[in-house]
C-alpha cells in the first residue's frame, strides 16, 4: 500500500481507520501472479491505466513494491519482479462477410448500420477480455469472430507478439501465447474484408 507503514514486525497493514476508497487507492498493484522456476519466484505486477486496463508501474511504485517484498519474504528465497510495458501483438486477418449486414466504408472499415465495427471491437474484446498473465488462443479469437452475425468465414493469417525487452524481432504465434509482462497491446490490427459469395 503507496504511502503506508507495515504493522511492527508484521506483514500486513492496520487499515482500521481508512476508507474502503483509501485503501483501494493505495494498493497501486492491480494485477499480479508469482511463478517458481529453479528455486526463484519471479513476480509479474502491473497497475491499472486510466484506460482501466495493466500499465507497467512508476519508477516510485516499483521501488515501493521492491521494498515491501524485501520486508515480508521469508529469508533465503530469491525473487525477481517483472515491471514490463505490454507485449505488442500484430494480428492479419481475412474476413468473408455478408454485404446485407456489413458495409465496408471508403477507408476499408467493416460497419454496422448503427456504425459500430464489430469486426475490431471483437477483436480488441478478445484481448483486454485476457486475465492478466492469460493465455492467448488464436482458437479462441477465431471463435468469437465466427460468432459475429455478419461473418461467413474468418481466416486468422498472422498474430505476432513481442516482448517490449526482446532483442529479436516480432514471434509467430502458433496455437497460444502467453505475454512475457503478463499482458498484451494490440499495435497492429489489419483486416482484409471481402465479400462471401458461394455463387461460382
Amino acid at each position: 500500500m503507496q504511502g503506508y507503514s507495515l504493522v511492527t514486525d508484521c506483514d500486513y497493514y492496520d487499515t482500521s481507520k481508512l476508507s474502503a476508497s483509501e485503501i483501494e487507492a493505495a494498493r497501486v498493484v492491480k494485477y499480479a501472479v508469482a511463478t517458481e522456476k529453479n528455486t526463484v519466484v519471479y513476480i509479474k505486477v502491473a497497475r491499472q491505466g486510466e484506460d482501466g486496463n495493466p500499465q507497467s508501474l512508476t519508477a516510485g511504485q516499483l521501488a515501493g513494491l521492491r521494498s515491501y517484498l524485501e520486508e515480508i519474504k521469508d529469508a533465503g528465497v530469491s525473487i525477481q519482479v517483472r515491471n514490463e510495458p505490454a507485449d505488442s501483438m500484430q494480428i492479419s486477418l481475412v474476413i468473408y462477410y455478408d454485404p446485407t449486414l456489413l458495409t465496408i466504408s471508403s477507408n476499408g472499415t467493416g460497419v454496422l448500420p448503427d456504425g459500430s465495427e464489430p469486426v475490431r471491437e471483437t477483436v480488441k474484446s478478445v484481448i483486454t477480455g485476457l486475465p492478466f498473465n492469460g493465455v492467448f488462443r488464436k482458437s479462441d479469437l477465431m471463435a468469437a469472430l465466427q460468432d459475429l452475425p455478419c461473418v461467413k468465414v474468418a481466416d486468422i493469417t498472422s498474430v505476432k507478439v513481442k516482448a517490449k525487452n526482446a532483442v529479436t524481432g516480432p514471434v509467430e504465434v502458433v496455437g497460444y501465447s502467453v505475454p512475457e509482462s503478463g499482458y498484451y497491446e494490440i499495435t497492429s490490427l489489419d483486416v482484409d474484408y471481402k465479400p462471401y459469395n458461394t455463387v461460382g
